[in-house]
């Protein structure tokens, strides 16, 4: 597990979030309504593709147009890549084709767009790579091709559906970037308390909704504090379980001369007198000595096997 990026005291606990080491790629993983589609270069260098038959159809779109002549762009309105989307969507059931460009510079991150990112305006380690999109198959899996939706708008509406797919393709920059993260709650002892962890939250840690919400607690940070509340009123209620033990030291010449022993006979009295019952006896002035943190429920007394000597140990 790696260090921690933030931590949060809170009531003598600490909560710790951490960089998730190994968050599931969210397009292959989770249930999402966009597939992820690159050309065949990028594919070979990410390996990123979900939906291998919209891939097929992006590339050999692309080569037919390249073949054909019909132009040597591909960005722009009359380019080759909008000319690939209108295609889709008029033959293969797409509604909304997202272009997107990877960016590779000590590190790798994702935006949407078909050029340039914006921070390497000239090009030199970025580009377009592919289209995120819908498809019919998926439409129906997540339900988008059911009517109504919210707000009386039709679930299949390519307003609808552009919006999911930049939720959807949000959450994947999340995953390129390492914006992955999971908390684990520790006790004043440090040790994690029981369910006191939790992985796979996709954003920022430092902006994120589940982190922070208008300068204050997010959910998932509203959710360990009372996870903290609870473990603490747990242990207050958990009963207090502990070990008596005492010694009772005999005079064995004082109990000889009382019972009119000699003092090798003393030892086997003793220990009689000393029954388990008597011993409890004894404690019943413990709870007293609790006070207001608890009851003694019982005490169990393991009586020695008397021996030949001048104590007898009585344990519970």
């Amino acid at each position: 597990m790696s260090s921690a990026v933030e931590t949060v005291d809170y009531r003598g606990y600490t909560i710790e979030i951490h960089q998730d080491d190994d968050p599931g790629n969210p397009y292959k993983d989770f249930d999402q309504l966009g597939e992820i589609v690159l050309h065949a270069k990028a594919e070979g260098h990410f390996g990123w593709t979900t939906n291998e038959e919209y891939a097929d159809l992006l590339n050999r779109g692309l080569e037919d147009i390249l073949e054909r002549g019909f132009t040597r762009n591909l960005h722009g309105p009359r380019g080759a890549l909008a000319t690939v989307v209108r295609w889709l969507k008029a033959f293969h059931g797409v509604t909304v084709a997202l272009p997107f460009g990877a960016h590779e510079h000590s590190g790798t991150s994702v935006y949407l767009g078909d050029g340039p990112d914006l921070f390497d305006s000239a090009g030199w380690d970025s580009g377009w790579i592919g289209l995120t999109l819908d498809t019919p198959e998926r439409r129906t899996v997540m339900g988008f091709d059911e009517k109504p939706g919210p707000d009386g708008k039709p679930w299949d509406s390519p307003a609808t559906i552009e919006e999911a797919l930049r939720g959807d393709f949000e959450t994947f920059r999340s995953w390129v970037a390492g914006e992955v993260y999971g908390y684990v709650i520790k006790d004043p002892d440090g040790d994690e308390i029981e369910d006191g962890s939790c992985w796979g939250f996709y954003g920022d840690s430092e902006w994120a909704s589940w982190a922070q919400k208008d300068g204050g607690d997010g959910y998932v940070i509203s959710e360990c504090k009372a996870l903290i509340d609870a473990d603490i009123t747990a242990r207050r209620d958990a009963p207090i379980t502990f070990t008596i033990t005492t010694t009772v030291q005999i005079d064995r010449a004082a109990w000889a001369t009382e019972y009119g022993k000699t003092p090798a006979e003393v030892h086997p009295d003793v220990a009689g007198y000393y029954t388990a019952d008597a011993v409890k006896t004894q404690f019943q002035g413990v709870p007293n000595l609790l006070g207001p943190l608890g009851t003694v429920t019982a005490v169990t007394v393991q009586m020695p096997t008397p021996i030949e000597g001048d104590s007898t140990q009585v344990a519970d």
